[in-house]
Parts: structure tokens; C-alpha cells; sequence
């Protein structure tokens, strides 16, 4: 008997629900008994034990548990039965909180600067490409650039561009992916100069998050 699948990649938006079936499959002349084991915290099974007519299959629900943490889990579901020999179904599981929405219109303004910066949460460098850097002028979303990788200079970094129509004082916020919070507290606010640029690849300018939250 084998599992129909060799694995499953899942994501899971945070708190929602999650079920997902696959098969048990019997392939010879005989009835077999099969049990499940090694299931994490977060998975259970519609049945973990049970027998397999010859030449049938058996249909498995699993459940993903809707309070599960923000996190990248992956487990190796076993089957087993009389041959002596687990069969292996493995559960790879994303579970992610949607970050708001950043969108605007950079078309409704005629100037724009440029900043390449790095990240730091409470001390610690982002290294979570999901990680976004936000500019705000007068609470409105001016400019948003997610973190990458610059091979190069092995830094994690921000390339954002920032827009406005008039010289301002420009503040961040730090979407943090793998918490799925909004930190509001950054530092610096930097001012917006027409054409300017704040950091290089080599020298970002860091931008400090830290644990006040907006939601």
C-alpha cells in the first residue's frame, strides 16, 4: 500500500481553515490494515487506522489546525503496514498573515527621490524577503519596496522610491512578514528632496523597527 501522494505544499492564510484529502491506495490481492503516525500538532487525520479492500483506496481528510502559528512547517506523515516499510507523505505547510494594503498612485505626483536601505526588528537585520519598507507623507502611503538580496554586497536590501509633490518630511512603517505586524515606530524619518538619494548598496541607510505595533 502507498500513499497516492508523494507530498503536498500548502499555504494557509493565518487563522483561516485548511482541509485537504489524498489517498490510500491498495494495489494487491489481499486486504490490508494500514496506520497513520507521525502526525504534528498542527494535522490531524480523518482516520488514523483502518483496512483497505484488494485492488481499492481509501480516502484521508486532513486538517490543518486554524490556530496554527505564522511559520513554515514540513513533517513526514507515515504510513504503515505489514510490510514492514513506512510510506512517506510529505506535508510542507506556509502559513502567512496578508499585509495590508500599500497601494497608491505614484502617477498623481511629479517628483520622487530614491532610498536603498536595510531593515533591522529590534536590533536584528531582515533577512525575510517578505519584509516591506513603507514611506509615508501626511499618513499617505508615498512609496513601498520589499527586501532583496544584493549578491554583490551580501546585504539584504530595500531599493524604494519615494513621490510627492513638494518637499516634506517623510516617515516608515515595517511590515514584518514573519509576525504578520505592522511595526509604525521606525527610525529616521528622512526629508524629501526632488531627484535626492538616501544609502547605496554598499552603505544602506538602516531603518530601526521596533516593538510598538500597528495592526
Amino acid at each position: 500500500m502507498i500513499w497516492q501522494d508523494a507530498n503536498k505544499r500548502l499555504a494557509k492564510e493565518f487563522n483561516d481553515t485548511m482541509s485537504f484529502t489524498t489517498r490510500i491506495v491498495n494495489s494487491g490481492g489481499e486486504v490490508k490494515t494500514y496506520n497513520i503516525t507521525n502526525l504534528p500538532v498542527w494535522l490531524s487525520a480523518s482516520s488514523v487506522s483502518g483496512d483497505v479492500q484488494p485492488l481499492s483506496s481509501v480516502v484521508i481528510t486532513f486538517t490543518v489546525n486554524q490556530a496554527v502559528n505564522i511559520g513554515t512547517y514540513s513533517e513526514d506523515i507515515l504510513l504503515t503496514t505489514d510490510f514492514g516499510f513506512n510510506e512517506k507523505l510529505l506535508v510542507d505547510l506556509k502559513v502567512r498573515k496578508t499585509a495590508p494594503n500599500f497601494s497608491f498612485d505614484p502617477n498623481l505626483f511629479a517628483k520622487s527621490m530614491s532610498v536603498i536601505g536595510q531593515i533591522r526588528i529590534n536590533g536584528n537585520i531582515s533577512v525575510n524577503e517578505e519584509d516591506i519598507l513603507v514611506a509615508y507623507i501626511n499618513d499617505s502611503v508615498r512609496g513601498k519596496a520589499s527586501i532583496q538580496y544584493v549578491e554583490t554586497y551580501d546585504k539584504y536590501v530595500a531599493f524604494l522610491d519615494i513621490y510627492s509633490n513638494q518637499s516634506d518630511s517623510i516617515t516608515f512603517k515595517v511590515w514584518n512578514a514573519s509576525k504578520g505586524e505592522l511595526h509604525d515606530k521606525v527610525t529616521p524619518n528622512i526629508y524629501f528632496v526632488d531627484n535626492g538619494l538616501v544609502g547605496s548598496p554598499s552603505v544602506p541607510q538602516f531603518f530601526d523597527a521596533e516593538d510598538r505595533l500597528s495592526k
